[in-house]
């Protein structure tokens, strides 16, 4: 089998992997291991892959921590430090607070409410006298009109 990255060939099936470990980012561990002279013995994989499995416990995506440890480049497979590498578990437990902070329903207030009610109806008032207005009161009217719509979109709920 070639890898579709670097076109090594490699025998993914040779030594088992568990499901959830990524074979490409499996592949490139080992790759990047022989290029330090370090080829795996199958203890060794074995240590690695338990190793990973704690991490993957813990949260990281093994195929991140793979890549991490790449680029770091350490020789092994260690839990990431840096304050910048989020764990999984993490962006999830984030992602669900913010989904059940939207769904929270939002209170009217009752003041921006009465604020509303009241620019509505001077607005209809104005709408009605507009037609019997001249052309002078009649642009005054559209300006106030205008100025009260800008003011009905910019109250929110926050008052």
């Amino acid at each position: 089998m070639k890898c579709p990255k670097c076109k090594h060939e490699f025998e993914p099936f040779r030594f088992k992997i568990p499901e959830w470990l990524d074979r490409e980012a499996w592949h490139h561990w080992l790759t990047y291991r022989n290029k330090f002279n370090q080829p795996f013995t199958d203890r060794a994989k074995t240590i690695a892959i338990n190793k990973l499995k704690e991490l993957k416990d813990k949260g990281y995506d093994p195929a991140e921590v793979i890549d991490y440890c790449i680029n770091k480049p350490w020789q092994g497979i260690y839990e990431p430090k840096e304050l910048g590498f989020k764990k999984v578990i993490e962006r999830e437990k984030i992602n669900e607070a913010k989904k059940r902070i939207q769904a929270i329903p939002r209170k009217p207030n009752k003041r921006a409410q009465e604020l509303r009610k009241g620019i509505k109806a001077e607005m209809v008032a104005i709408a009605k006298k507009m037609r019997s207005y001249s052309t002078t009161e009649s642009l005054i009217a559209r300006s106030r009109y205008q100025q009260l719509k800008d003011q009905l979109l910019s109250i929110d709920d926050s008052l």
